[in-house]
């Protein structure tokens, strides 16, 4: 859908959910890289939809799963910072928490 409507109101949660599909089935770190690819394609060609928090917040979880910790500290503040009152800011101040704890 979102390939072949990328202007329609649903394209930003179709690749989010196209990312989580991607990093739940991670087997290899191309696997990852495919996900990190779906969720920030979220943020760069929708970023000012509701879905940018989310995206975000899994890209965090993209780089904590491939032992990035520092960038999935990164991404996990600016959820924290940007959209504070989000679905996402929850889990990304556990997410902060999980990284630094295994630096």
């Amino acid at each position: 859908m979102a390939k072949q409507y990328p202007q329609s109101d649903g394209a930003p949660g179709a690749y989010y959910y196209l990312g989580l599909l991607t990093l739940n089935r991670a087997g290899a770190p191309a696997d990852l890289d495919d996900a990190l690819a779906q969720f920030t394609r979220v943020q760069n060609l929708y970023p000012k939809s509701e879905w940018v928090p989310k995206a975000l917040q899994a890209s965090g979880l993209v780089h904590r799963k491939a032992g990035r910790f520092a960038e999935a500290v990164d991404l996990s503040r600016r959820v924290s910072l940007e959209y504070p009152s989000s679905e996402a800011a929850p889990a990304a101040q556990f997410q902060i928490g999980h990284a630094l704890a295994v630096m």
